[in-house]
């Protein structure tokens, strides 16, 4: 069943087309990926098959059978909300259902009310009439793999992980059978990574999403769509193919420039030749000359360089000394030391929640340990790219 199809529309932001005439469908179960360059316009398509913009020509139908979510890549949420009012902020009756059965299953677990007692027993027997315990169950199991276990929690109160991880609750709980998502495993720890990788395979829902993982790409989707010089290519096969059949077509492309330029060299050349007198005949090869100098030019992707002026550095680089730091009941880095030398290359892993941006910020600058000193060299410089990238220093 067709449950989305996207017929010839064009997009521009600001003076720059994004995409022109371009057209494709999802079909039910179907696991596509979109890739392209960055600023290619994939988010911006992305919101248009959600329904979230418009675009500026062209024809977006959906299936009425077609209920989509939409992950998006910075995640919007209100800081006061639980975690339970935004994982089950959605009209599905059956989710709304669950959402009170949870509350008052917490309810019940301390002192309450024969009120509170009566309207747990009606919420059961509700749900009951409902069908609803698969379902409850299928919600719980979901929250144990992304390790929500307390629902009570302001958004607030979480690390960038699990606000991705609370987003990614909402989404999956839902009744949608289109999953539309921006960049899933941002942020993630490799436990839900390898969780959220299982779940998208074997779902029967429809799945259009943009990452920059590539195995994960290559595991998840068995369809390609490709966003290059403003047109839309599909490939039938997963990430690995696509590279194949990339490098035949780029090569294909190449060949039909060198012939191009072949006998674009031999027509200049015979124009050299010819009398300024033009026959009908040499005026016709004249217009197949200006042909030949409008042909388009293949120019494969290329990254963005960036080159950084730099200081010489010193021996030192940067010396944590016994470095601590706790919220509340909770410690968050023991005592901890570590000297950093010149050209070291270090990661940082961890499930999410687990303090990871916490000591960044505090090697950084940008936030105190509770006990320890950071001794940094003479000519040590930060460029510290965070989470939401909202400030970059370089």
């Amino acid at each position: 069943m067709n449950l989305l199809s996207i017929n010839n529309i064009d997009k521009s932001a600001g003076n720059k087309i994004l995409f022109e005439n371009i057209s494709f469908g999802i079909e039910s179960g179907q696991k596509t990926a979109l890739i392209g360059t960055n600023g290619c316009g994939k988010t911006t398509l992305l919101k248009l098959a959600a329904g979230l913009e418009t675009s500026d020509k062209g024809k977006i139908t959906k299936n009425r059978e077609t209920v989509i979510d939409y992950l998006e890549q910075n995640i919007n949420f209100n800081p006061e909300d639980t975690i339970s009012e935004f994982i089950f902020s959605s009209e599905n009756p059956l989710t709304n259902l669950i959402k009170k059965y949870e509350e008052y299953c917490m309810i019940m677990t301390n002192s309450h009310s024969d009120n509170d007692e009566n309207e747990f027993h009606r919420i059961t027997e509700e749900m009951d009439s409902m069908n609803a315990w698969e379902y409850e169950f299928r919600i719980k199991s979901v929250l144990t793999e992304l390790e929500i276990d307390s629902l009570s929690i302001q958004m607030k109160y979480l690390s960038g992980g699990m606000i991705k991880k609370a987003a990614l609750a909402h989404c999956l709980i839902g009744n949608a059978n289109l999953l539309i998502m921006d960049e899933p495993t941002n942020h993630l720890d490799l436990k839900t990574i390898r969780f959220l990788e299982d779940y998208l395979k074997n779902t029967d829902k429809a799945l259009l999403l943009v990452t920059h993982d590539r195995y994960f790409l290559d595991s998840v989707c068995g369809r390609i769509l490709e966003i290059d010089r403003k047109s839309i290519y599909k490939y039938e096969g997963n990430y690995s193919y696509y590279l194949e059949k990339k490098s035949e077509m780029e090569d294909s492309l190449k060949k039909t420039d060198d012939r191009v330029d072949n006998l674009l060299r031999k027509e200049l050349e015979w124009y050299k030749r010819q009398p300024k007198a033009r026959t009908t005949k040499s005026k016709s090869r004249m217009d197949a000359i200006d042909d030949l100098l409008q042909h388009e030019k293949f120019k494969s992707s290329s990254g963005i360089e960036i080159t950084l002026s730099g200081r010489k550095l010193g021996k030192k680089i940067l010396e944590l000394k016994n470095l601590s730091k706790s919220f509340g009941d909770r410690q968050i880095i023991k005592p901890f030391s570590h000297v950093f030398k010149q050209k070291e290359k270090t990661g940082i892993i961890g499930p999410n929640g687990s303090g990871k941006t916490t000591f960044l910020n505090i090697i950084t600058g940008n936030l105190a340990s509770d006990t320890g000193t950071i001794d940094t060299g003479l000519n040590t410089q930060f460029g510290y790219f965070s989470q939401t990238a909202d400030d970059i220093v370089i």
